[in-house]
């Protein structure tokens, strides 16, 4: 799934290139508490806890000042995961906006899935957004991970299957004349919002091993759905936006500067281990 801009602007054409060596689009993956809604981007977390992870965009600059976010298409990850002991808690994985049930949460403590307004395209059943687990490879880098992205994308970035990023986690808000607003249950309201939108919300549960690791949570670029650049080259990996109100297809495709999140499992400080120690004397006793 490839856009090709083809803007009657030179602006627009320059920002798109701009963008290519230096990004003005921000996607942070962060981490809280589950429920604690105090988000960060690094967090100490114990055996057994559960972590809320969340995914924001923001723009940050450039020559062209969009009215609101458009489209991308992503695979999150989460590093040193553990392979039957960790696990993805359940989430709104099909469906859009419209669809009944709904596609869509709102960005409320314990929902998890696209955030409305951006599930506008539908997910079916049979490609629900699903939790993949690759073991540490080399293909993978050595590290075991967590992938998630559309049921039926079993492969590892690259892989057969996975190397357009067109079937991973499908963000979308229709732009405010699209003609899909005019349907049978219409479109939620167009969001205008820059900077800190929140469009994905997902939760894990750690296993109960006390090993000492760090999860990080990523976006790699690999896993993101590409945009031609003016040239037809293969082109780059983006985040789009609108500029006016007409056209669903992004009027701005940038490349995205991703900042990732960490998931800490210390371990046990010396006040744990003295703790310990002397539970350990008494039952002795």
């Amino acid at each position: 799934m490839n856009f090709r801009l083809t803007a009657g602007s030179c602006a627009l054409v320059a920002g798109v290139l701009a963008n290519i060596a230096g990004a003005a689009t921000t996607m942070r993956l962060q981490v809280a508490e589950a429920g604690s809604e105090l988000w960060s981007s690094s967090i100490n977390a114990k055996p057994g806890d559960a972590v809320d992870i969340r995914v924001t965009v923001s723009f940050t600059g450039g020559p062209v000042t969009p009215i609101g976010l458009s489209s991308t298409i992503f695979q999150p990850t989460v590093s040193n995961w553990q392979i039957g002991g960790d696990a993805l808690a359940p989430m709104v994985a099909s469906g859009s906006n419209t669809t009944t049930p709904s596609g869509a949460v709102s960005d409320s403590p314990g929902q998890y899935g696209r955030v409305s307004p951006f599930a506008g395209v539908v997910i079916a059943t049979s490609a629900r957004l699903f939790g993949h687990v690759h073991a540490a490879s080399a293909t993978t880098g050595g590290v075991s991970f967590l992938r998630i992205a559309q049921r039926q994308v079993t492969s590892w970035f690259g892989g057969p299957g996975n190397t357009s990023g067109g079937s991973g986690i499908n963000i979308k808000q229709w732009n405010i004349n699209s003609p899909a607003r005019t349907l049978p249950n219409p479109q939620p309201a167009f969001l205008t919002q820059l900077t800190d939108i929140v469009i994905l919300k997902f939760k894990i549960v750690l296993s109960t091993d006390p090993s000492t690791r760090t999860l990080t949570v990523d976006a790699p670029l690999a896993g993101f759905v590409r945009v031609a650049d003016v040239n037809n080259w293969p082109g780059h990996p983006y985040i789009g936006w609108y500029t006016g109100p007409n056209g669903d297809t992004p009027h701005i495709a940038d490349l995205p500067t991703i900042e990732q999140g960490f998931i800490n499992i210390p371990a046990p400080g010396a006040a744990a281990l003295c703790l310990a120690g002397l539970l350990a004397i008494r039952r002795r006793r």
